[in-house]
């Protein structure tokens, strides 16, 4: 199955739904509470550990009732995740039908979406997933991500984007800009902030500021305490 790794831009817009009130709902809701999204979940009983997800945070409303074709009208993304194969399918059906992105837990292969393993820090995410063969994979390969991106790697990534728009500002040569932004995303560049990372993001575009000025084919210009 050819598939197209998409990030979905779902804040501010309509909740995302999930049908089912187990483990595996539960850790739905919780994955896309971390990514600050308004989730409603259906189901006839809720486990103590969804309960608990809903009573720290508002974000999370459970709503106690058997699923019933039309609940999913109004929602961005559902997910089926009820322990009843048969209503799984009748609830990806109604959403294929409402036009509707839908994940069905127990059928991978028949979902329109996957919710993959993610290692984030700031704007940086890195999206892990298996096709849904081997969720375990997509764990360690996530934990292994998890170790290896330092903390500061989001404060880079956002001073990055302010020294790019300095840049594009200052600098009319287009290849000379990309030169400039392929150098401040390089390891030598990463390894440098790694020396000041911990004095904030000032300090990190301070550096980058430099570094890009170097760069720059105009050497008599005065380079600016602050980009």
């Amino acid at each position: 199955m050819a598939h197209i790794p998409v990030l979905l831009q779902l804040q501010n817009t309509r909740p995302c739904l999930i049908v089912g009130g187990g483990n595996v709902a539960t850790r739905k809701a919780a994955w896309l509470l971390n990514h600050h999204l308004q989730v409603v979940a259906i189901a006839p009983e809720f486990s103590d550990e969804i309960n608990t997800l809903a009573r720290e945070n508002t974000a999370l409303v459970l709503r106690n009732k058997a699923y019933a074709r039309g609940d999913l009208s109004g929602y961005a993304i559902v997910i089926a995740a009820t322990d009843n194969h048969d209503v799984n399918q009748m609830v990806a059906e109604d959403a294929r039908a409402a036009g509707v992105l839908v994940n069905i837990a127990d059928d991978p292969q028949g979902s329109d979406f996957y919710l993959s393993s993610t290692v984030k820090r700031g704007d940086v995410e890195i999206s892990i997933h298996t096709s849904g063969n081997t969720p375990a994979m997509a764990a360690r390969l996530s934990q292994e991500m998890e170790e290896a991106l330092p903390e500061w790697f989001g404060l880079y990534a956002e001073a990055l984007g302010h020294i790019r728009q300095k840049v594009k500002e200052e600098l009319t040569d287009i290849t000379k800009r990309r030169e400039i932004f392929k150098h401040l995303a390089s390891r030598m560049v990463e390894e440098k902030v790694a020396t000041v990372a911990k004095f904030g993001r000032d300090a990190i575009e301070h550096l980058l500021w430099s570094e890009a000025f170097s760069m720059m084919p105009n050497p008599d210009k005065k380079i600016d305490e602050k980009p």
